[in-house]
């Protein structure tokens, strides 16, 4: 989605109303090369336009720069909200996804709420820049993780957060009941950016033995070239969300895979999630809320999980999201 295009978008819904305020949304998904960006994205939009019912958002990126036309929208905005992501980090400038240049980094400073975000992989230490940055950014925000680690973290450079998981885990029901006969097919994802062949091939082959039909989701841009070296012959849906959507609606799949997001996702559709643990990110979700996560190891012991049919129950913590919204409503007014 181009600048322009996020102007006129946003602009169409502002209104005259005194009582309206405009929040700048700052979203990993615009401009994103991953799909599970717009997983994220949509959770966030729908809880933030229940969260603060009087705010006209208006779509920022972090993934890029912000252009001219984007500087201009991000004035015109009182407030900011950073929605989902492992956006954080202790390496700046060395390592930073969410890209601030001096002007951007002022306009935002002490201007920003977090909204389930996360801290990328585990850090032994944070370095001076990156304790600074986040605390002139964050201090004064309305802020909520989606885990210990990462509420731990903030907390120990003095930013205050909520943690209330992943705002993607927020409507899930408690606890979710499958069909005892496992379907036929499974859908599968990778991650290109932690590539191990004989992890993947073992991945690909132990679901062949189990399944009928194996079919890949390609959430990633390089997903598909990567698998394509493994196996010429593994077949692939889609790459866009809405054919991952599809492919779940029928209910008659499981899911299995290192994609954190794609597992929720399919939770959502309450298909049978398998979610692979490649990093922090699903290993942590998990130890909060008993999100279906198993190492990507895969022993038999592992199989014998992938293949049981027991419920998925979450412990989604709905009182601190009530509290992080609460506080969210009153830091925007302000």
């Amino acid at each position: 989605m181009n600048s322009n295009t996020i102007a006129e978008e946003h602009n169409k819904g502002i209104t005259n109303m005194t009582d309206r305020i405009r929040i700048g949304w700052l979203d990993p998904s615009v401009n994103s090369r991953n799909t599970g960006d717009q997983i994220i994205a949509d959770a966030v939009s729908k809880e933030l336009a229940s969260a603060l019912p009087n705010a006209d958002l208006v779509r920022l990126p972090t993934q890029t720069f912000l252009t001219r036309t984007e500087r201009t929208l991000a004035r015109s905005c009182t407030k900011f909200i950073v929605g989902g992501t492992n956006i954080l980090n202790g390496n700046i400038p060395r390592y930073i996804q969410w890209k601030l240049d001096p002007g951007t980094y002022t306009a935002y400073k002490r201007r920003v709420s977090t909204m389930g975000v996360g801290w990328w992989q585990y850090q032994s230490n944070v370095n001076p820049i990156s304790r600074h940055v986040w605390k002139s950014l964050l201090s004064t925000g309305s802020n909520s993780v989606r885990d210990s680690y990462t509420a731990k973290r903030l907390g120990e450079m003095g930013v205050d957060a909520i943690n209330t998981s992943c705002p993607t885990v927020w409507q899930l029901p408690a606890s979710t009941s499958f069909p005892i006969e496992a379907p036929d097919k499974v859908l599968m994802t990778i991650t290109d950016y932690h590539k191990n062949p004989e992890r993947d091939t073992r991945l690909i082959r132990g679901l062949q033995e189990r399944y009928n039909e194996v079919w890949i989701w390609p959430q990633g841009s390089q997903d598909r070239e990567y698998l394509m070296g493994i196996d010429k012959s593994i077949r692939f849906i889609g790459p866009e969300l809405r054919d991952f959507d599809d492919a779940l609606g029928s209910k008659d799949v499981d899911y299995v895979g290192t994609r954190l997001h794609a597992g929720i996702r399919a939770l959502q559709h309450g298909v049978r999630s398998t979610i692979l643990a490649i990093d922090n990110r699903a290993t942590e979700i998990s130890r909060d809320i008993g999100l279906p996560v198993m190492s990507n190891e895969l022993t038999e012991a592992d199989w014998r999980q992938v293949e049981s049919r027991t419920p998925a129950d979450l412990k989604v913590p709905h009182a601190a999201i009530g509290m992080w919204k609460e506080n969210l409503l009153k830091w925007s007014a302000n």
